[in-house]
């Protein structure tokens, strides 16, 4: 990866984000699964809860998402 590139990665993921943005959907009662959720649970919450979106969570903090489309 080119000098270039990674600058312009960095600055994306570096960038504030203004969530009083009207065009930022936020989910004010995301579903949250720990980081060692055995994959049937989170399958079964996608298929009998009919959710898009997991919030995975380490010790408290946000250390990644799922959703339905990357799950299958």
């Amino acid at each position: 990866m080119g000098d270039e590139h990674r600058e312009i990665v960095e600055n994306f993921w570096n960038a504030p984000i203004d969530f009083d943005d009207p065009r930022i959907a936020k989910n004010s009662s995301p579903f949250l699964v720990m980081l060692d959720t055995p994959m049937s649970k989170i399958h079964f919450l996608f298929t009998m809860l009919n959710i898009n979106m997991l919030l995975v969570l380490k010790k408290g903090v946000i250390k990644g998402m799922i959703t339905k489309l990357e799950f299958i």
